[in-house]
């Protein structure tokens, strides 16, 4: 709920078990065998991998553009391209997505846009609030804020979609632990933290 709110989410969110498990729910809680996808060329590297090696085995077909051309996304759409992803500033080469062009592109097209947030985080921008279909976080690495949860988050703003991508993801069993839950939210621990065994002084 914290980062629902962070984000402006329509439709409350689910923390997954890590940020690829964030990932692997769009994907594969979305797409059906026959369907086309673009992604950014710039994406996180088990993204790709999961993009240009697994997708296709499972018949979706895959194309990765560089999505700092929103024109470059606008030529790869096929009849059956369902969803664009991209990285708005991306993991780990910094390289920034053309976010409006390519959501006037598919909004024109009739495509979804999906957007991962790690790098950028809600302080520096809101999807949502520019048109993008569904958003995902690795939490892991800079909401969570200590480097010690493995997390990830996704929401999506049409009701339909996100009961899509929580029924994936619950069935598969990508759901995040409550001991990771409880990591990322906390703001400040007794000087007894980590050590968890011990009792913390009155």
């Amino acid at each position: 709920r914290r980062i629902d709110r962070l984000e402006g989410a329509l439709q409350p969110g689910i923390a997954t078990s890590s940020g690829m498990a964030a990932v692997s729910a769009v994907l594969l809680g979305v797409l059906n065998a026959g369907d086309h996808v673009i992604g950014g060329n710039q994406l996180y590297g088990r993204s790709l991998r999961m993009m240009s090696e697994d997708l296709p085995r499972l018949g979706i077909d895959t194309t990765l553009v560089n999505p700092g051309h929103a024109a470059d996304v606008d030529a790869a759409i096929q009849p059956n391209t369902k969803l664009i992803l991209i990285e708005i500033v991306s993991n780990p080469t910094l390289r920034v997505a053309h976010l409006a062009g390519i959501v006037d592109v598919a909004k024109a097209r009739g495509v979804m846009v999906a957007v991962d947030n790690t790098f950028t985080t809600p302080s520096a921008i809101r999807p949502f609030e520019h048109g993008v279909d569904i958003l995902l976080h690795s939490v892991t690495k800079l909401l969570a804020g200590h480097a010690d949860a493995l997390l990830g988050y996704v929401s999506a703003r049409d009701a339909a979609v996100m009961d899509k991508l929580r029924t994936f993801a619950v069935t598969t069993g990508m759901t995040g632990s409550p001991f990771d839950c409880a990591l990322s939210v906390r703001k400040a621990m007794p000087s007894c933290w980590p050590s968890i065994w011990q009792r913390c002084p009155a």
